[in-house]
């Protein structure tokens, strides 16, 4: 009769080693669970940012052409091209449209125009004059009119092209 107390504290403890177990496994599989979850996220913020993306890219073509500029043309000694970049900070469509106009006659040269602004709200944030003049086979750039606009209520002039560029470079990370 004594050997039937000793299979109950066997068959307990047993339980209570499976039972251990079964928390380890639950525990486990819930880790797992949470990570997936995560990666599903991620993946549907990935696919978001993807489609937001591609509809900035072509809201971006709109205007272009809505500027009356071309892909690959010139428009009277003009050539334009534009980069779209969808901001997930800040939510934006953001578009750098650049011209070349060469400068024909007496002042040889060429003039770069570059502008920052939102494809959709049509808000600049940043412009940039940048005069080229040959004299003798030497190369002189001359930056004008260059202004950064943070907000739509502020406004400041930049100093170099340099600034112009990493202000830019700010959004359109």
């Amino acid at each position: 009769m004594k050997i039937a107390p000793a299979i109950i504290v066997l068959l307990i403890a047993g339980v209570l080693v499976l039972g251990w177990q079964l928390r380890q496994e639950i525990d486990a599989n819930r880790k797992l669970t949470a990570q997936v979850a995560e990666r599903q996220a991620a993946d549907a913020s990935k696919r978001q940012n993807f489609e937001l993306q591609a509809k900035c890219g072509e809201r971006a073509q709109t205007v272009f052409h809505q500027l009356g500029y071309k892909e690959n043309g010139a428009t009277d000694h003009t050539t334009a091209t534009y980069q779209s970049h969808y901001n997930p900070s800040i939510n934006k469509c953001l578009m750098v449209l650049t011209t070349y106009t060469i400068n024909t006659g007496t002042d040889a040269g060429s003039t770069e125009s570059r502008f920052l602004f939102d494809a959709y709200e049509n808000r600049e944030y940043a412009e940039i004059f940048v005069a080229t003049y040959v004299t003798n086979g030497k190369v002189t750039k001359i930056p004008s009119g260059c202004i950064l606009k943070p907000t739509a209520s502020t406004e400041r002039t930049c100093q170099s092209e340099a600034e112009y560029e990493a202000f830019v470079a700010g959004y359109m990370e």
